[in-house]
């Protein structure tokens, strides 16, 4: 990867064979974990891997758009084939 954050993502997966099983990625709506979430689809070795993500994501309703955060975390989780 010739960005910077996706070199130092991609060589951290690397050096702890993320890849090796599946994997639940914590996604508040936010946007860091909305990046981080982005850039291991990007940086998944195939379909299978991707498959094997999984998106959560916990509503605690202390905020009057929690829904909304989830809702679009949800739909985004939907576009990039990721569970949710």
């Amino acid at each position: 990867a010739c960005d910077p954050f996706l070199s130092a993502v991609e060589a951290g997966l690397s050096q702890h064979g993320f890849w090796q099983s599946p994997a639940v990625i914590g996604v508040s709506g936010g946007a860091d974990s909305t990046a981080l979430l982005l850039a291991l689809v990007a940086l998944a070795p195939g379909a299978e891997a991707v498959a094997g993500l999984v998106v959560a994501h916990a509503e605690h309703d202390l905020r009057p758009e929690a829904a909304v955060d989830r809702d679009v975390v949800a739909a985004l989780a939907g576009r990039l084939g990721v569970g949710f």
